[in-house]
C-alpha cells in the first residue's frame, strides 16, 4: 500500500506546492474529448471530477504502454494543435501546463515501472491548480489565518481549532487534505486515535512498525503516523510539528502550531494485481 501511496500522490497534490474528490458526472467537456486517444492506450475512466481547494476540473484517466516521453510529446504537440499555449513542465510532478481562454489544461504521467502500463491524467481546469502562490498566503502566518476554499471530509472528525490549507478530491473517491494548528502533535495524535476509535477505525500499528522499523510509542523523525482500517477503506494520518526554522520571522509564533496531512482512500487508483507491483 505504502508503494502505491507514492505513486497516486502526484496527481493528488498535482501541481501544488510540496499532493469531495468524488465520482459524479458532468456534460462531456469539449477540450477532453476532442484529443486524439494515445494510440496503444485505454481509457480507465472519464466524465469525473477532480476538485482541489473548490475548484472542480473535469479528468480523464488513460494508461499507456509507451515510455513517458512519448506519451507527453503525443498531448503536447495535440493540445498546441488545439491553439493551448504551452505554459509549464513541472518535472518533479510529471505535468505540463497548458493555458487556453482563462482556462488551464495539465497532463500528468505517472511511472509505474517496468513493463507496467503508465497512468496518465488529462485534466480542463476552469482555474490555475498551481497553488502555490495562494497558498503561501495562508500557510505559517504569525496567526492562523482562516480557511482555504473547499470542503471538510464528511466522516472524519476535524481536530477543534485547526485550519484548511489544502483539500483534494479525486475522481476515484480518495481525498487528501491538510490542516494547520496550534496543537502539540502528541495531542493531536490522541484526538485522532480515540475519535477514530468511536467511528469503527481500526488502528494499524503492526504494519506500520514494519514497514518503518520503528516503534510508534513514540513519533518517527518528528512526525506522528497512524495508519487505519475500516471494512475496504483505508486513512493515513501524519501529524507533524512545525520546525524551529520555518519561523522566519523569527517571533517565535509557530512554536505550537503543526501540520496534519490526512489521506484516504488513494490507493485504490492504481488497480495493479499483487505480481504486478
Amino acid at each position: 500500500m505504502i508503494r502505491r501511496l507514492s505513486k497516486i500522490i502526484p496527481i493528488l497534490i498535482l501541481i501544488s506546492c510540496p499532493l469531495l474528490f468524488k465520482p459524479f458526472v458532468f456534460a462531456m467537456d469539449p477540450e477532453l474529448h476532442s484529443l486524439p486517444q494515445m494510440p496503444n492506450s485505454e481509457i480507465v475512466w472519464q466524465e469525473k471530477n477532480l476538485e482541489v481547494n473548490g475548484i472542480v476540473a473535469p479528468t480523464i484517466h488513460l494508461r499507456s504502454s509507451a515510455p513517458m516521453e512519448e506519451i507527453a510529446r503525443f498531448y503536447k504537440e495535440a493540445l498546441i494543435k488545439n491553439k493551448w499555449e504551452f505554459k509549464d513542465n513541472f518535472s518533479q510532478q510529471n505535468t505540463l501546463a497548458f493555458t487556453k481562454d482563462n482556462r488551464f489544461f495539465y497532463v500528468t504521467v505517472i511511472y509505474n515501472g517496468e513493463n507496467i502500463p503508465a497512468d496518465v491524467y488529462l485534466v480542463n481546469s476552469p482555474a490555475d491548480l498551481s497553488l502555490c502562490k495562494t497558498l503561501k498566503d495562508y500557510f505559517l502566518q504569525d496567526e492562523l489565518i482562516q480557511d482555504t476554499p473547499g470542503k471538510d471530509i464528511a466522516d472524519i472528525p476535524r481536530y477543534p481549532g485547526s485550519k484548511r490549507r489544502l483539500n483534494i478530491f479525486t475522481p476515484f473517491g480518495g481525498l487528501a487534505i491538510i490542516y494547520e494548528v496550534d496543537a502539540p502533535p502528541e495531542e493531536i495524535s490522541r484526538f485522532y486515535r480515540q475519535n477514530l476509535r468511536l467511528s469503527g477505525w481500526k488502528e494499524e500499528r503492526s504494519l506500520m512498525q514494519e514497514v518503518m522499523g520503528k516503534t510508534l510509542s513514540r513519533p518517527i523523525g518528528g512526525v506522528f503516523i497512524l495508519l487505519f482500517y475500516r471494512g475496504e477503506d483505508t486513512l493515513l494520518i501524519n501529524i507533524a510539528k512545525v520546525p524551529k526554522e520555518m519561523d522566519l520571522r523569527g517571533k517565535g509564533k509557530l512554536n505550537k502550531r503543526s501540520l496534519i496531512i490526512i489521506t484516504k482512500d488513494v490507493d485504490k487508483e492504481l488497480n495493479y494485481s499483487p505480481e504486478e507491483e
